[in-house]
């Protein structure tokens, strides 16, 4: 993370993130530095520990935090989204992802001697093990991955209710990694802006509802809900859940305008 502590831009978040903003348009649209961080099947958990990185960074930049959300299992535990320690482990050479391993896989951590070199090549040892990379991860420019295809379950998608959200399965200490993103945020002046990108699915209100007494008077939080009809065709996602490089474009160009429209970039 260190590269890219001068982003004014930084996009934390799961799948949603990686796939639907292109920061490369929105460094190109804006005239400023922005990177995603975004990991697919993470969780807020862990979104949390790479914004406490960034700000114990002295020379971070950033004015903007983006984080699209989850919203049919945002703060549910064990589901589509956990905590990807496996992505720490390039930045393994760095005390503060170091001490998280330890703190989260013991085990993992007393693999590594105090002399671990963490070279490219041990480091190609130990993903093996974990499975190999897919196209669909492959890392673009600034750190976002937009999708250029289409799912192979792509012709049977059908625009049709998928699933409300349940507040019953809520996980309560992923609420209390959500509040310490936001509080984290206003401690280091940044203003942060939750997104709620376009399913091929109907939205419903009731996350929407449910973030409503999480962010209430917080100044510093702002959130877009992306209402584009154009959204309810099919030829702009990649699965009924994440858009395709297309579909991603005109999301990041939406949000570009609301982010100018709100001056979210003044500190």
């Amino acid at each position: 993370m260190t590269k890219k502590e001068d982003s004014e831009i930084v996009i934390f978040g799961s799948s949603r993130a990686a796939r639907d903003i292109i920061a490369k348009d929105l460094s190109e649209n804006l005239k400023v530095k922005a990177f995603n961080y975004g990991a697919p099947g993470s969780n807020i958990d862990y979104h949390e520990t790479l914004l406490q990185y960034l700000v114990n960074n002295e020379n971070y930049q950033t004015k903007l935090i983006i984080l699209p959300l989850d919203e049919c299992e945002e703060f549910f535990d064990g589901m589509a989204i956990a905590y990807r320690l496996d992505k720490l482990y390039p930045w393994a050479n760095y005390d503060m992802a170091r001490n998280t391993i330890r703190e989260r896989e013991p085990f993992t951590y007393l693999s590594f001697s105090k002399s671990y070199s963490y070279k490219k090549c041990d480091l190609a040892a130990l993903y093996s093990s974990r499975g190999a990379i897919l196209p669909v991860d492959t890392v673009k420019e600034f750190g976002s991955m937009p999708l250029t295809f289409k799912s192979i379950t792509f012709d049977t998608l059908k625009y049709a209710p998928y699933a409300n959200y349940d507040v019953s399965k809520e996980n309560p200490e992923l609420i209390k990694k959500f509040l310490s993103f936001v509080n984290i945020c206003k401690e280091h002046n940044m203003n942060l802006l939750l997104l709620l990108p376009p399913n091929y699915f109907p939205k419903t209100s009731i996350f929407k509802e449910r973030l409503t007494p999480l962010t209430a008077g917080k100044t510093w939080v702002h959130l877009y809900e992306e209402q584009n009809e154009i959204f309810k065709s099919k030829e702009y996602y990649y699965d009924k859940s994440h858009l395709d490089s297309k579909g991603a474009a005109l999301f990041t160009n939406n949000v570009t305008n609301f982010i100018k429209s709100n001056n979210l970039l003044a500190k």
